[in-house]
């Protein structure tokens, strides 16, 4: 299995969030900014296309991809003059049922993840 460190898709922004906001500053609490970036963008979605509907959440019919994280440790790394370094703290990411990331980094061929493509605005 051939794996990459270092991978632009799994950078900063939800590791920022969860390691400064939550964790440091506490302006929000764990479950509140794991909402943010899960359930309301999926409703949010779902105004276009109904596939959403089952997103956004753990529950049984949903079609969740799932990130495995460490709430004492994670962080972002990546900064101005280095923008892929990989986040502390993230151990595994799962996508449609199979592992994408382990501790090594990203799984090299493994793509699972599907467009969802929403209906087409009448011109």
């Amino acid at each position: 299995m051939m794996v990459r460190k270092n991978d632009a898709s799994i950078q900063g922004t939800y590791s920022r969030l969860l390691g400064h906001y939550v964790r440091e500053r506490s302006v929000l609490s764990l479950n509140e900014a794991l909402r943010r970036v899960t359930l309301l963008p999926a409703q949010w979605l779902a105004q276009t296309s109904d596939t959403f509907m089952a997103k956004g959440r753990v529950q049984i019919g949903a079609d969740a991809d799932l990130v495995i994280f460490d709430p004492d440790t994670i962080q972002e790394n990546a900064a101005y003059g280095d923008p892929y370094l990989r986040p502390t703290g993230i151990e595994y990411v799962i996508v449609g049922g199979q592992l994408v990331v382990d501790p090594t980094g990203v799984i090299v061929g493994r793509y699972p993840g599907r467009r969802i493509l929403g209906p087409v605005a009448p011109e």
